[in-house]
């Protein structure tokens, strides 16, 4: 009996102790994806996680941090989860480290999960770049002729009751000779 109650204090120290270490990066996370996402914490005697909920017109995407301890509570388990529906992409679903309780280098830690966090900004940007999930969210430049996504587009005049989507560049680039005074707004390189 004194065995397992000092595993499991060791256990609760080891967890709790990669709060200074982990929280930051989580709140980081979370604060650059604003209102995009939702994160539910869960804390338990020997887990932490934390869940992201990514509102997206894409796709549904969940990401789950994990740390907890193996059976025989010797390890510090690390996941990461990354779950995409639909799958029209190949990315990294599932990753996991181990770490020995009694030598935890806090170090490997950070940057394991740095490294997640960077995995998972790259799969993000790129799910917004992939043909396959912006299919459905394509439009015309009615001026320059240039397909593009609606995401990444910018409202222009209302043309027969709708509202036409112009390219950002495009639309930036006229707005800028806009404001210099110059009559040919509308002609010119798309930057």
């Amino acid at each position: 009996m004194k065995t397992a109650r000092s595993v499991c204090r060791r256990s609760k120290r080891c967890v709790s102790s990669l709060r200074e270490i982990c929280r930051p990066r989580i709140e980081a996370l979370a604060q650059k994806f604003g209102e995009r996402v939702q994160v539910i914490p869960e804390i338990g005697a020997e887990l932490r996680q934390a869940t992201f909920k990514f509102d997206s017109n894409l796709a549904h995407i969940d990401l789950r941090f994990r740390a907890s301890t193996d059976q025989e509570v010797r390890k510090l388990v690390l996941d990461y989860e990354l779950q995409i529906l639909p799958i029209l992409m190949k990315f990294v679903p599932h990753v996991q480290a181990e770490f020995p309780l009694e030598a935890i280098d806090p170090g490997a830690v950070a940057q394991w999960l740095d490294d997640r966090i960077v995995d998972f900004v790259r799969t993000y940007l790129s799910l917004h770049q992939n043909e396959y999930y912006l299919k459905d969210h394509m439009v015309v430049d009615p001026v320059a002729n240039i397909r593009f996504s609606q995401i990444r587009g910018c409202v222009g005049p209302r043309m027969a009751g709708e509202e036409v989507l112009f390219h950002r560049r495009r639309r930036r680039a006229a707005n800028s000779r806009r404001r210099t005074g110059s009559a040919d707004h509308w002609h010119g390189e798309i930057t």
